[in-house]
């Protein structure tokens, strides 16, 4: 029979303690569950609902194309806009866009920070 360790039991040839690996283990299911996060949870804290629920839109010149990409993904009734209104909220540009009469279904787009249009230091209101 062979023993476990090799040479003396003076201790020169030890084996790294299994409590090196706790924080290496606990490091990867931290980042397991961000990831999980990040693709299954989030894309659905961005629907749109609310401003706070605000789908996030990259200003540019590909604006109303993004946004009218997001609205055809996510149909959800009546897909004709009857009302468009632009508006700040602490800094951030917002684009409400309201669809159908009988069913309404008002749809916001985070536009970003801007300072040209919104004043950041009123809590909401219209744009300039």
């Amino acid at each position: 029979m062979t023993p476990l360790l090799s040479g003396d039991c003076d201790g020169s040839d030890r084996i790294r303690p299994m409590k090196a690996f706790w924080p290496w283990t606990i490091a990867g299911l931290v980042l397991a569950g961000f990831a999980f996060w990040i693709v299954h949870v989030n894309p659905f804290l961005r629907d749109g609902s609310s401003v706070e629920r605000a789908v996030v839109i990259t200003p540019g010149d590909k604006q109303l194309e993004e946004e009218h990409a997001w609205i055809a993904k996510h149909p959800g009734g009546a897909t004709f806009p009857v009302y468009q209104a632009l508006f700040c909220r602490r800094g951030r540009l917002y684009q409400k866009w309201t669809f159908g009469t009988a069913n309404q279904r008002e749809v916001y787009f985070d536009l970003g920070m801007n300072t040209k249009i919104c004043d950041a230091k009123s809590e909401s209101g219209f744009a300039k």
